[in-house]
């Protein structure tokens, strides 16, 4: 039998998930800012972390392109895409300028499913810190790549680190 303070629970409760929805977001954004401040720090560029903190999404967005394959650490430059497509989005080279990009691979299943059915799709581009297995449901960038634009392409200097999730 309810103690007559059930309606005083629920809205406490609620309260109380507000308040965790609102510091998750407070430390997503938080997470996001030192992310972006290791990219600054990794690509050697002067800009300051005030700089840095106030770039925002669709700036952010606008120097990503988005790959589907590449052939031994070689991505055309005609095949990027400025917009994320799901499914055909495998890898994410975020521009530092015209010339350099970190790379990353795309946490969805499409990628896993892909490297599964194709171990040299990794040549040149991926350096696995883990194997693939039957349970895996996702793919972790553990350490972006720099990739350098030349001509029309763009290659990979440095292999991304990834570990099966």
């Amino acid at each position: 039998m309810p103690d007559g303070n059930l309606k005083e629970d629920i809205g406490t409760i609620r309260k109380a998930a507000v308040e965790f929805s609102r510091s998750f977001t407070d430390l997503a954004k938080i997470i996001e800012n030192l992310e972006n401040r290791i990219i600054v720090l990794e690509s050697g560029t002067s800009k300051s972390h005030e700089q840095q903190s106030v770039q925002n999404t669709s700036e952010a967005e606008e120097n990503c392109l988005y790959f589907a394959n590449g052939v031994k650490g070689v991505f055309l430059q005609a095949n990027g895409t400025s917009e994320f497509q799901e499914k055909k989005s495998f890898y994410c080279f975020k521009k530092i300028n015209e010339n350099e990009a970190l790379v990353s691979v795309v946490n969805e299943l499409a990628v896993v499913n892909k490297f599964r059915q194709n171990l040299d799709a990794l040549d040149g581009i991926c350096e696995q810190l883990n194997q693939c297995d039957e349970n895996t449901r996702g793919v972790e960038t553990v350490e972006p790549g720099k990739a350098v634009a030349e001509g029309d392409k763009w290659l990979i200097k440095t292999a991304v680190k990834i570990r099966y999730i």
